[in-house]
């Protein structure tokens, strides 16, 4: 776990990505991955106040200390729905579901503007 870690700290992109049939993979830095991690709770707590159905599954590593994953997925009061799969040990994240492009037009801007803030 911390050997991938180690990897992400020494990505040389900030963030990157990679789109495939359905679904979309962004990996960060380290550090960025952080920013984000901490950006998209935040975004996605106020989400759910406003009319949004968002269901958050965490998954820990095997002491039960450490969170390996985190899933958010999202039913928005329009009906668009997606999953955002966050990989905290390989600082990834997987954003999958029809609803893709609307998540890069709507949400994506809305927390990149949390990220610029911390």
């Amino acid at each position: 776990m911390l050997r991938n870690k180690l990897e992400a700290a020494q990505r040389a992109q900030v963030v990157s990505y990679e789109l495939s049939e359905g679904n979309i993979v962004f990996s960060a830095d380290a550090v960025v991955f952080e920013l984000i991690d901490i950006a998209l709770s935040q975004y996605f707590n106020k989400l759910s106040e406003q009319n949004c159905n968002v269901k958050v599954t965490d998954t820990f590593d095997n002491t039960g200390d450490s969170r390996t994953k985190r899933v958010y997925r999202v039913v928005n009061a329009d009906g668009a729905r997606y999953t955002l799969n966050v990989y905290v040990t390989t600082s990834r994240f997987l954003l999958n579901g029809k609803d893709c492009k609307k998540v890069l037009e709507d949400d994506i801007p809305n927390i990149n503007a949390i990220v610029d803030f911390l």
